[in-house]
């Protein structure tokens, strides 16, 4: 018998009812860690209503199919939306200039960095922002799902919205290195932004604080750049990792975290999470891919 499983954050605004999900957006997020999801009325563009499950262990695919269906298949994520969105979160990956993309070789593509595994289908989005794709893969029994739970919803990779968010709000920012991470369950991405242009992108799986530092400290040596050269500017939840942040504040001078999206407003019910946290999740509605 699968277990059910309480959320380890749920804010929901007093006023969110299921006769007044058809006026409101839902965003879904996926990783090998979590599920999430948001609500937005569309009249207001407020968010009224975040979730968040950690999975109580490593599920096989079948277990991880029902579980899914079940957490669902009740509350907020059951109701019936105007629109819903999906993005899935993982390691799996890699961008392509725009004039070099093409789609017949997306396969070809994600074989220079990443060795497959199991039945895998291979999906792009277009960065517009950046005249770029980006060209991932999602196990093909989990993209079956999500088509079976939120048929006709489009779905995106995690790190096409950060950097879309990244360049909408942050890309004329004074300083000419300017980095951003984002702290997910298991792994984090790095983006840094220098002159309007992202010079380095990529994402990495950790244990423990040191694996972060050890990262950053390589990216800057690789990049040529000393810890006073760079901003680092922090989203996402620390978790158990908060010794994350006192690492990076001993080696590098600018270290600071982003707020919430100023594109959204949000319910007082939010002010119970630091503005940092959930980041990606509440930018997708801007991202139009």
């Amino acid at each position: 018998m699968i277990p059910s499983v309480a959320p380890d954050l749920d804010l929901l605004d007093e006023f969110l009812t299921e006769n007044r999900a058809p006026d409101c957006a839902l965003t879904v997020q996926i990783s090998n860690e979590h599920l999430a999801f948001a609500v937005m009325d569309l009249q207001d563009t407020r968010y009224l209503a975040a979730q968040v499950y950690r999975y109580p262990y490593h599920f096989s695919p079948d277990d991880f199919s029902i579980w899914l269906q079940e957490t669902t298949s009740t509350g907020m994520a059951s109701w019936h939306y105007s629109t819903v969105r999906v993005m899935a979160a993982n390691l799996d990956y890699t961008l392509v200039p725009g004039p070099l993309f093409n789609p017949l070789r997306k396969e070809e593509y994600l074989r220079f960095n990443l060795s497959s595994q199991g039945d895998m289908l291979t999906l792009t989005d277009r960065l517009t922002g950046l005249d770029a794709c980006t060209v991932y893969t999602l196990p093909l029994w989990l993209h079956v799902k999500l088509t079976e739970i939120f048929p006709g919803a489009p779905l995106h990779h995690t790190i096409s919205c950060y950097l879309e968010s990244v360049l909408n709000h942050y890309k004329f920012r004074t300083r000419h290195h300017s980095s951003f991470i984002n702290l997910q369950p298991g792994f984090f991405d790095l983006i840094i932004l220098n002159e309007q242009k992202i010079t380095f992108c990529n994402s990495f799986s950790y244990k423990s604080p040191d694996d972060v530092l050890y990262y950053i400290m390589f990216i800057l040596e690789q990049t040529q750049l000393l810890p006073d050269d760079l901003e680092l500017l922090i989203t996402g939840e620390m978790g158990r990792h908060a010794q994350v942040v006192e690492k990076l504040t001993s080696y590098l001078t600018y270290v600071d975290f982003l707020g919430r999206n100023e594109s959204f407003r949000y319910s007082p019910v939010f002010d119970k999470i630091p503005g940092h946290y959930l980041y990606t999740l509440l930018s997708a509605a801007e991202c139009e891919l």
